[in-house]
């Protein structure tokens, strides 16, 4: 009987220490870098729904992260036109023809704007991103692992 109970505490160690050392690599999560315009975890670019909901919990991460895509957004809604309006206008003149100076200046205006709006955007973005590090310990997922006798048998959890 007591050769059973030694194997058996042997067994159940070695389950708990595979358990926590499984459950360290599964849920760790890696540091969210911002790089051209998108948010990267572990070399792939996630979408604005999964860092959403990665931000969940991190209510001034997220905060920061829709107006600085609301920004983005705001500010591609006018740099592109003008962008467009100013590019129309200097082919014209560059292919002989007589352009249209108010053309010209409302193009480069917007085009500018937008462009100011979209990086302060982006800034807002980084700054989201750098928050959500910083509220993780060292880009990892704070939890903790219970693991124990309970009124139905051994078990364990994780809580986050």
């Amino acid at each position: 009987m007591s050769n059973l109970l030694d194997q058996f505490a042997r067994v159940l160690k070695l389950v708990a220490i595979s358990i926590i050392a499984l459950s360290v690599n599964l849920f760790a999560q890696s540091e969210l870098t911002y790089k051209g315009g998108s948010v990267i975890q572990n070399g792939l670019p996630l979408q604005p729904k999964q860092v959403r909901v990665l931000m969940a919990d991190h209510t001034d991460a997220l905060k920061s992260y829709n107006a600085g895509r609301a920004f983005t957004m705001t500010g591609r809604v006018f740099s592109y036109p003008g962008a467009f309006i100013f590019g129309y206008d200097l082919g014209t003149r560059l292919a002989g023809g007589e352009g249209d100076n108010t053309l010209l200046v409302v193009g480069a205006t917007g085009c500018v704007v937008g462009l100011l709006i979209e990086l302060y955007g982006m800034s807002k973005v980084k700054k989201s991103v750098s928050l959500y590090n910083s509220k993780t310990s060292n880009g990892t997922a704070s939890y903790q692992i219970n693991f124990g006798l309970t009124q139905t048998g051994v078990g364990f959890n994780i809580l986050f």
